[in-house]
């Protein structure tokens, strides 16, 4: 995000679906608090993919992490 290559919640979702971070939410849901009730209704964990990219977005924008081109 920070480097203009991904630049909207759909493209983080996709990028997120080929991170280590999401082998190992599939691999241990429960360690990362997704329970089995989530993960039998979304297999692809792309609700909490877009909610953990929106979570990350609002906190990064109260904190400026990011500065505004």
């Amino acid at each position: 995000m920070t480097f203009g290559i991904v630049t909207n919640v759909k493209q983080v979702c996709v990028w997120l679906g080929y991170s280590y971070l999401f082998i190992r939410v599939r691999m241990n849901s429960l360690a990362h608090g997704i329970g089995w009730s989530k993960m039998v209704v979304d297999l692809t964990l792309s609700s909490n993919h877009r909610s953990l990219v929106i979570d990350f977005a609002h906190h990064s924008e109260y904190e400026n992490i990011f500065a505004r081109s």
